[in-house]
This record gives structure tokens, C-alpha cells and sequence, in this order.
């Protein structure tokens, strides 16, 4: 996603076509959704897990070349309905929601506009990066623009010794009970600066 955004003339046609045969390799069936990792055909079944994230993440780069499957759009979409934004690989569901809302447009929007709303207006505790993700998920979705003003100024009221702290992000690790969690500070500023920038740009187009 960030070579089509940023380099689109380095996704020449063979790149394009090796892209595609993996995808081919990986998919559960004909159109997706798709499996986490690539791997020999000898591994055993723990590696052939289907999540939500990567398959999120997938959908963003078919997006950027044009390309909507419906396997893979039934799949973000059931997950939609039923609320499951559960990965194993993220510290919390708000990744999830922040990959969806950057590619998601189909027939459960409105579930998940809820889901972002409930987790914005109701009185939960959210860390700078969760407050963050949420943001940035809420100026991807027009409907969501009541919100903006107030997003902004939640945001900016923040310290710096509050956006510049590592947050639990990507789990590491499970063993015996014990969850090990990656974050960085970069990534928190990076994630509150995006939701700034994102919400900004969002009143400007709404106001045009």
C-alpha cells in the first residue's frame, strides 16, 4: 500500500504478478479471504490461521490497483455484522477497527459507524493510541463529521509525556498465561499526528 501510494511506477507488472500469485497461494477460496502466512505446504495447521488485520490490510492495497473481491469483501463484512474485530496479533480491537475504516464501504457501514461512535462518545478509558486509532478511523467516514471538532480538540489537549509513551500495539508473545506487547513511542506520535492531520483535512472538505 505505501509503494502504490508513494511509488506507484515500482509496481511494474511482474511485481504485480507475483503479488497475485501469492494471494492465489494463500486464499481459503476463490476471491478470499486469506490466510496470515506463507509457508510451506508441510506446516502444520496452526499457520493456517485467517485474520481479520491482514485481510483488512490486503483489501487497502487491492483498493489502491482497482481491484474489489467479493470472497474478501463477505468476509470484512460478517466480521462487520457480528462485531468480531478480534486479532491475535493486536493489543486491542481499535487496530482492527482503524484498518477497516480505511477500506470498508459495503453493507454493514453503519455497524461499523456505531462501533466507532459507541467507543468515542461513551465514557471509556482510551490511552492517546486508542484515542487516536478511533480518530483516525471516525475522519475516514463522512457521516462521522459531528464528531470532528471535538476529536481535534481531545487530541491536542493531550501532553507531550502522554503521546510521546509506548502503548501496548502488536503482541510479541503468549506463553504460560504471560502476553508480551510491542509499542513505540514513534508510533503513538505518528498514530496522534495522523488523526490530527486526517481530521483536519476532513472538516476542510466538509466545509468545501
Amino acid at each position: 500500500t505505501a509503494v502504490a501510494l508513494y511509488r506507484r511506477s515500482e509496481l511494474t507488472g511482474t511485481v504485480l504478478a507475483r503479488f497475485m500469485e501469492i494471494l492465489i497461494q494463500l486464499e481459503s477460496k476463490p476471491g478470499g479471504p486469506y490466510q496470515t502466512w506463507v509457508r510451506p505446504t508441510t506446516t502444520e495447521s496452526p499457520w493456517h490461521d485467517i485474520d481479520l488485520a491482514v485481510n483488512a490490510n490486503i483489501a487497502l492495497f487491492l483498493k489502491q490497483i482497482s481491484i474489489r473481491l467479493d470472497g474478501l469483501e463477505e468476509y470484512l463484512t460478517t466480521k462487520i455484522f457480528h462485531s468480531r474485530f478480534h486479532s491475535p496479533y493486536y493489543a486491542d480491537d481499535f487496530s482492527t477497527v482503524y484498518f477497516l475504516s480505511r477500506v470498508y464501504t459495503g453493507e454493514c457501514l453503519t455497524e461499523l459507524i456505531a462501533y466507532i461512535t459507541r467507543r468515542l462518545t461513551k465514557n471509556n478509558i482510551l490511552d492517546p493510541q486508542q484515542l487516536s486509532l478511533l480518530a483516525t478511523s471516525a475522519a475516514q467516514i463522512k457521516s462521522l463529521s459531528p464528531l470532528y471538532s471535538s476529536l481535534i480538540q481531545r487530541l491536542t489537549s493531550q501532553t507531550i509525556n502522554q503521546i510521546q509513551r509506548p502503548y501496548p500495539f502488536i503482541i510479541e508473545q503468549k506463553k504460560n498465561n504471560e502476553i508480551k506487547y510491542s509499542g513505540a513511542q514513534a508510533l503513538t506520535l505518528a498514530l496522534h499526528l495522523e488523526a490530527i492531520i486526517q481530521l483536519s483535512q476532513s472538516i476542510e472538505n466538509t466545509s468545501t
